[in-house]
């Protein structure tokens, strides 16, 4: 039987092919999700359009006018130079991208989350570089945070009108009972 050499040389080397291989896995992934989304965005113009790149048909409603690149910070990492389709004639904003928005809603809520959790503003941005591999200012954690306040404040609003309408439509009812 073959002596195993556990040396911290030995070691070192091998971990660092490991390392190695996750780095280059992640690469491929985020490479895989640009794909994706950028052939996604492709038939969905294609769709709105009524015909493929280059097809000439009597059912088509408008022509493509180009694209242009955009930077969204995805779950996976920054997708860089991501290329979303334009279209002529109307406004054509793809499913899988919210209008103005450079963050996919899964990375804010893991910044809101630490943020929750008593981390300060730029402890989260320093959490989102390790996590994401993208830098943040603290101003966008503020900003995340102020869009939780305006849901909660609203929230709060909307339940006490409900409430104030239940509490009256049942205060009618159990008077009309007790009479």
């Amino acid at each position: 039987m073959r002596e195993m050499d556990f040396s911290q040389k030995k070691l070192v080397s091998r971990w660092l092919g490991v390392k190695g291989m996750w780095d280059i896995l992640q690469g491929e992934t985020k490479q895989f999700v640009k794909q994706r989304l950028e052939s996604f965005m492709r038939v969905e113009v294609s769709h709105r359009l009524g015909c493929s790149c280059y097809q000439r048909s009597v059912k088509r409603r408008g022509y493509r006018n180009g694209s242009y690149a955009r930077d969204l910070l995805t779950s996976y990492g920054w997708l860089e130079g991501l290329v979303v389709p334009r279209v002529r004639e109307g406004d054509f904003q793809p499913l899988c991208l919210e209008k103005y928005r450079r963050r996919q809603r899964a990375v804010d809520r893991v910044l809101l989350e630490a943020f929750l959790l008593g981390h300060a503003t730029r402890k989260v941005r320093r959490l989102c570089q390790s996590l994401f591999g993208a830098e943040i200012s603290p101003q966008t954690v503020s900003n995340i945070v102020r869009e939780l306040i305006r849901g909660c404040s609203s929230f709060i609003v909307d339940s006490l009108a409900t409430s104030t309408v239940l509490c009256t439509w049942m205060g009618c009812g159990s008077r009309s009972a007790s009479r």
